[in-house]
Formats: structure tokens, C-alpha cells, sequence
């Protein structure tokens, strides 16, 4: 659970094999292993907390004083209407 009790989504519920972080605000951008951030941080890991920590050197939060707002650092393919790449080669096939 996070600070305020709610639920997270782990790191093992990721519905992709690779993990892409993109911002924004800037043109940063990061894909990682999944298998390689389960080893590193735990299948349980939260997502928002993997997202912070990920991103907490983004040179946009640097400059702001509470640490968060100003980053805009979002899982791309959790992003609404983003596909698999299975599903991009179904919708390719037909």
C-alpha cells in the first residue's frame, strides 16, 4: 500500500515484457526489462512507487521544491489507446 493506504499495482502485473517511462514535458525517455526491474526492485513493487524512483533524477523535478509536480513521467504502455506489439500486429494482419 502507499502513504495514504491505497492499493498499488505491482511491477508483476506490468502488461508488457518491456517497461517504457516517457515524459511530458521533455523528450526523456527509458525502457527497461521487466525481468531485469523484478530482479532489481521485487514482482511486488508498486507502480507509482517504481515510477517515482525511476524518474527522481528527471531534471524538470529538480527544479521543483516539492519533488513531483513538475516531472511528467508516465508509463507508455499504460497510456489510454496504447497497444501491445501483439495486438499492433493483428490490427496489421487485417
Amino acid at each position: 500500500m502507499d502513504e495514504a493506504g491505497r492499493q498499488q499495482v505491482p511491477l508483476a502485473e506490468y502488461p508488457s515484457e518491456t517497461v517504457t517511462l516517457a515524459c511530458g514535458r521533455c523528450d526523456r525517455r527509458g525502457r527497461y526489462p521487466k525481468a531485469a526491474l523484478i530482479e532489481r526492485h521485487g514482482a511486488g513493487i508498486g507502480l507509482v512507487t517504481l515510477l517515482n524512483y525511476l524518474s527522481w533524477a528527471c531534471r524538470q523535478s529538480l527544479r521543483d521544491p516539492w519533488g513531483s509536480t513538475a516531472c511528467r513521467a508516465f508509463y507508455v504502455e499504460l497510456e489510454a489507446g496504447s497497444r501491445t506489439p501483439a495486438e499492433r500486429e493483428v490490427s496489421r494482419e487485417t
